[in-house]
C-alpha cells in the first residue's frame, strides 16, 4: 500500500447565506481553491492524476462542477475531474477516494476537496414539467427539501 501525505491546503471564505458570495457559483468557488492548492504545492496543474470534489447542492448549470471547477482554474481537460455526492460529507468522502486512488496504486498526485454555494439552491415547481394547468402550485425550496 502506497503512503498517503498531504501537501498543500487552503480554503475559502465562509460567507453568509445570500452575503458577499452570492454572485459566485460553486465552481468558481472549487476554482480559487484549485488554483491555490496547485500553487501552494508548488505542482504543475498537468501532473495531477485526478481530480475530486464534493457538493451536494450541484447547481443544474454546471452538472459536474468539479470538472468546470478545473477548467476555470486552468487545469488540463486531460485531466479526470469527478464530484462525489454525500450530502455533508461530500467534501471528506471525495479526500477518502482520492487516498484509496493513491494507496491503491492508481494514481499519484490526487487533488481533492470540496465546494458548496448554498445561496445557489434553486426553487423548484414539481409538476411544471409535465403541466400546471388550471390549478395551483407549490415552489418548494430544494435547499431543505
Amino acid at each position: 500500500m502506497e503512503d498517503v501525505v498531504i501537501v498543500s491546503g487552503c480554503r475559502t471564505a465562509i460567507g453568509a447565506f445570500g452575503g458577499t458570495l452570492l454572485p459566485m457559483n460553486g465552481a468558481s468557488l472549487a476554482a480559487a481553491t484549485m488554483k491555490e492548492a496547485i500553487k501552494r504545492a508548488n505542482i504543475e496543474p498537468e501532473t495531477i492524476d485526478d481530480i475530486r470534489y464534493g457538493c451536494c447542492m450541484e447547481s443544474c448549470d454546471t452538472l459536474n462542477v468539479t470538472r468546470v471547477g478545473a477548467l476555470l482554474a486552468g487545469i488540463p481537460d486531460t485531466v479526470p475531474a469527478a464530484t462525489v455526492n454525500r450530502v455533508c460529507i461530500s467534501g471528506m468522502e471525495a479526500m477518502i477516494s482520492g487516498m484509496a486512488m493513491i494507496q491503491a496504486g492508481m494514481a499519484d498526485i490526487i487533488l481533492a476537496g470540496g465546494t458548496e454555494h448554498m445561496s445557489s439552491a434553486p426553487y423548484s415547481v414539481p409538476n411544471a414539467r409535465w403541466g400546471c394547468r388550471l390549478q395551483d402550485q407549490t415552489f418548494v425550496d430544494n435547499m431543505i427539501h
